[in-house]
């Protein structure tokens, strides 16, 4: 799994909005001027984080977007899956069928690990410059 330069923007514009939560609504070209990322761009994922109820959008005079949550209610899980779609590892977590893939259960376990980092960090997290959120257990390698 690669996270994409759409997620990227997407958590950036969002955490720009968490900083300016009071100010109300803000626009695309504010966010992208003050954040330095590409206003097309920014406008397809700011419709996917609409639909996916993270982002409350208003047109005309006065319009803009603005957080539909507090953002400490908003966790990086949420914004990349309504970004990116379901987080899957691989095919066998997906599907479920461990009888053909040998490391089924590591896959589920890692997968697992991963959504649990993600939901542990919420855009307030990182609008605060706290991008490690709650602390995840860590796995640590076996010495020999």
């Amino acid at each position: 799994m690669l996270s994409t330069r759409a997620v990227d923007y997407g958590l950036r514009g969002l955490t720009h909005l968490a900083r300016r939560n009071s100010d109300g609504r803000t626009t695309i070209a504010q966010i992208c001027d003050e954040e330095g990322i590409p206003k097309s761009f920014v406008v397809k994922i700011f419709q996917l984080l609409t639909r996916a109820g993270i982002l409350d959008a208003v047109r005309g005079p006065g319009g803009g977007y603005s957080l539909r949550r507090p953002p400490e209610e908003i966790s990086m899980r949420e914004v990349v899956e309504g970004i990116e779609g379901p987080i899957v590892l691989h095919e066998s977590a997906l599907n479920g069928d461990s009888s053909t893939c040998p490391g089924h259960e590591t896959w589920l376990l890692a997968q697992d690990q991963v959504l649990a980092t993600l939901e542990g960090v919420t855009i307030a997290d990182l609008a605060n410059g706290n991008g490690h959120g709650r602390k995840v257990k860590k796995s640590r390698k076996r010495r020999k």
